[in-house]
Parts: structure tokens; sequence; C-alpha cells
């Protein structure tokens, strides 16, 4: 099996990693080698540099998600990453490593996400809210989420569907 990075993406509290994690769990029982990559686990392995939130720092973040993801790619990981990274940047650089590439990018309605978002509130400027997003132009799949796991397990389903619409079965 090949690797390949399925980039689901989105601002805070959307349901990012809850979506990462169902998807990941059907590549797993499919029996390709997975790893859920979280922009927040990520930010807290790089202690100091992680902590930092300002838009210069945020960006060179998300493109150290796009970095590792290729990487992990490269040596036939499927990952499935969990990043705000809303940046054209990051996305770019993702697309351009010739590796397979799945750009998901999933929106919630706004009472939800900023009570999801109000219990994980970041320092410094808010990426939808302080900072302007660069929102995906060219996504693959745009997906709503309502926060009902049965929307999480269907939301997964149009996931891998669309992975394996790109000639990815299996992996």
């Amino acid at each position: 099996m090949s690797g390949g990075v399925v980039w689901i993406t989105g601002l805070p509290g959307v349901g990012k990693t809850t979506l990462a994690a169902a998807v990941c769990a059907r590549l797993r029982a499919r029996g390709a080698p997975t790893v859920l990559l979280d922009g927040d686990a990520v930010r807290a392995m790089l202690g100091e540099a992680g902590r930092r939130f300002d838009a210069d720092s945020r960006r060179g973040l998300a493109l150290v998600y796009a970095r590792i993801a290729a990487w992990l790619a490269g040596e036939g990981v499927v990952v499935v990453a969990a990043v705000v990274a809303l940046f054209d940047a990051a996305r770019e650089a993702n697309r351009s490593t010739g590796r397979r590439y799945l750009e998901v990018w999933i929106r919630a309605p706004e009472a939800m996400r900023r009570a999801r978002a109000a219990d994980r509130s970041a320092a410094g400027p808010r990426v939808g809210v302080e900072l302007a997003p660069e929102w995906p132009r060219d996504a693959h799949l745009v997906l709503d989420n309502d926060d009902n796991p049965a929307t999480i397990e269907e939301l997964a389903g149009r996931v891998l569907a669309a992975w394996e619409a790109l000639g990815h079965a299996g992996a």
C-alpha cells in the first residue's frame, strides 16, 4: 500500500479531530497503515514553539504539518491530518509533493463551533476572529457538521468514498 494525505481543515471547533479519528478507524479496519496528525497534539509536542499564535507562527506551523504529512506519506503511511492550517501555502505544499492527497474542508454552525472552541481557546489572535482565514478554493470535499455522532459516521464515509474516487482504494 502506498501512503497519502487526507488533509481535514476548518476553523476551531468544527469537528476536525472527531472526523479524522473516524476516518482513521475505517482506514485501519481496511489494513491501511494510518496515523492521525492532530494539530493540537503537534503543538503540544513542540513545547514553546507550539505556543505561538500570531499569524506568522501559525503560517509556519501549517507548513510544518504539511512537511510531516508528506514525510510520513513518503514512508507509505496514510496521514489523516486534522489541522486549522487555513493558509494557501500549506495546501499548495501538500499538492506540490506529488503524493496522494485529498483536501477536506469541514464547516459547522457558528453557535456550535464557538461553544466547542471556547473550551480550548488559544492565547493570541484566533483564526476566524482576529485573523482572517484563507478559505480553501479547491477542496476536493466540503462537509457540514451538525455535531451528531451519526453525521460524523456519514461524513467519514463520504471522505473514504472521495479517497477511493481519487484512485486510492484500499489505502
